[in-house]
């Protein structure tokens, strides 16, 4: 109940994959959900391949596909797989970086398609959904109709508690039930299908999906019918669909954790049922934590604030700025509130000192006084902690564990506690603070 994650960018990519590798995002090299890239100066997603493809219902679709070749260390379902050929693996969730993180190269990684519903994968796990896939997606919107939210999303299992949170807050934007779901015709479009997907990513339907999905695949794929170790994972993500704009002690997020408990508790009894009591172990873990409401902190009587974007547009323009008065040039700087990167080639073609443009960067932007941010890390120095202990204390250690010769950027920004940037109302996470590890 006191554990924690012993690295600083807390995101759900890393989360995922260090629970699925046992490794530190050093080690596994997802080191946040997405990176700019030194070479091509354009921000990367985690687990994107320009060589893999969507796999949907009707079969391989146009687009950028998914794959876990951006994991430097095997997941769990291939260290089975390499003791034992036999053993089977299926992954499933509301996202993508959740689904590979946990599993890597299983049998299949599974995920909500978000444009269109029910569930989808990439060319990297196969050219064709499972028959237990496809059968399931076929009943995806007959299945909701008929279920809890078929007519919106009420909140009814929050609503008789003596304690139930607050339905609307200060922070949440003005979030609150009923959720109505969206209308569609008996033949859905495209857009009515997009709508309807998205409000169920945005209910509890989505983590009761996920589950159902994973019922399928214990005859579908196999999973635990014989003495072979399998794996099934599973990613519950409400909690941060909903927790991003409601917030840590929401109701939406309350009511959300109660259906997630009934999903788990049917999918527990069928184990115990189909594979056996005794015969199956569950492990429940977070991939990261949240930042409270600023509004619900300031509440208690706790300094917290919200910065604007704008604020990190300072600190990337006097990194700008100091760049181009010793270099004549910015060197292609990119970056957000989490870090700077200098763009490789045109750091080749200057015949700089990478070092040195570094600290002289970290330094411009310390020298705003940016009261926002916490501390700043060039990437030597990262990458000195790095190959030291990190067993030690310390932002610098956690953000060390975080670190990527090829990954890191060149200088790492982390924002000061209980501040929340570029948020106009609700929550994030991915800092070294204690409530988001």
């Amino acid at each position: 109940t006191h554990a924690d994650l012993a690295f600083g960018v807390t995101e759900t990519a890393p989360g995922h994959s260090s629970l699925g590798t046992g490794c530190l995002p050093s080690g596994h090299g997802i080191v946040a959900n997405d990176w700019i890239g030194r070479e091509s100066g354009l921000l990367e997603y985690c687990f994107g391949d320009p060589d893999e493809r969507p796999l949907r219902q009707d079969g391989p679709s146009q687009g950028a596909g998914r794959s876990a070749r951006n994991l430097r260390r095997p997941a769990l379902a291939e260290l089975l797989r390499a003791r034992d050929p036999a053993s089977r693996s299926v992954s499933i969730s509301g996202k993508d970086r959740a689904a590979i993180g946990m599993a890597g190269h299983a049998d299949w990684c599974l995920w909500w398609d978000q444009a269109r519903g029910g569930f989808q994968s990439s060319t990297a796990w196969g050219e064709r959904l499972p028959d237990w896939v496809r059968g399931w997606n076929v009943r995806w919107i007959e299945a909701l109709l008929a279920g809890p939210f078929g007519t919106g999303w009420l909140g009814t299992r929050t609503a008789p508690l003596a304690d139930a949170p607050l339905d609307e807050r200060p922070g949440e934007g003005g979030r609150r039930f009923p959720y109505a779901r969206p209308q569609v015709s008996e033949e859905p479009s495209p857009e009515e299908l997009g709508r309807l997907a998205v409000y169920t990513y945005m209910s509890p339907a989505c983590d009761a999906f996920v589950v159902d999905l994973a019922i399928e695949a214990l005859d579908g794929h196999a999973l635990g019918a014989d003495d072979h170790v399998d794996l099934l994972a599973l990613g519950l993500s409400g909690c941060d669909a909903l927790g991003h704009p409601c917030g840590p002690g929401s109701r939406e997020v309350a009511d959300l954790l109660l259906c997630a408990d009934a999903a788990l508790a049917e999918l527990f009894a069928r184990l115990d049922e189909q594979v056996g009591e005794g015969r199956w172990i569950a492990v429940l873990a977070a991939d990261h934590g949240v930042m409270p409401l600023p509004e619900a902190l300031a509440a208690e009587g706790i300094e917290a604030r919200r910065v604007d974007a704008s604020e990190v547009g300072v600190a990337l323009r006097a990194g700008r700025e100091a760049l181009e008065r010793r270099y004549g040039s910015a060197l292609g700087l990119r970056g957000d509130a989490r870090g700077l990167t200098l763009h490789a080639p045109a750091l080749r073609e200057a015949q700089i000192d990478v070092a040195e443009a570094r600290s002289l960067l970290a330094a411009a932007v310390s020298a705003v006084g940016a009261d926002w941010i916490e501390s700043v890390h060039t990437w030597d120095q990262l990458r000195a902690v790095a190959r030291e202990d990190l067993a030690a204390d310390g932002i610098a250690v956690l953000e060390a564990a975080s670190f990527d010769e090829e990954r890191a950027p060149d200088v790492s920004l982390v924002p000061r506690r209980n501040v929340l940037v570029a948020m106009a109302s609700g929550t994030s996470h991915g800092t070294p603070h204690a409530y988001d590890r």
